[in-house]
């Protein structure tokens, strides 16, 4: 791509956002927008925390009194990219035995 300029604004049409020629307004759901909002809000910690708070809510962490088995579904959740812990969550705690 010859034209991205890297930036997030066009000269072109004053107002809305672009960047590497991706125009908010004609893709609004684009993944990218999200870390440039959080890169312009200088929130990028509270973006990553959240990505990671989202997997410890998945299997309700906080509730669990093991914090060995709460840290073990943690880290199988984020390995696999899965927000659905909470059957495995509920056999490691033994409401299946």
């Amino acid at each position: 791509m010859q034209n991205g300029r890297g930036s997030i604004h066009d000269i072109e049409t004053p107002g809305k956002e672009i960047y590497l020629g991706i125009s908010r307004s004609i893709y609004p759901e684009w993944d990218g927008w999200n870390i440039i909002d959080c890169r312009k809000n200088g929130s990028i910690n509270r973006c990553v925390l959240n990505f990671y708070k989202s997997f410890w809510d998945s299997f309700n962490g906080d509730t669990l009194l093991s914090q060995e088995s709460a840290t073990d579904l943690f880290i199988k959740a984020i390995d696999r990219g899965d927000h659905s812990m909470v059957v495995e969550g509920e056999q490691q705690c033994g409401y299946w035995n």
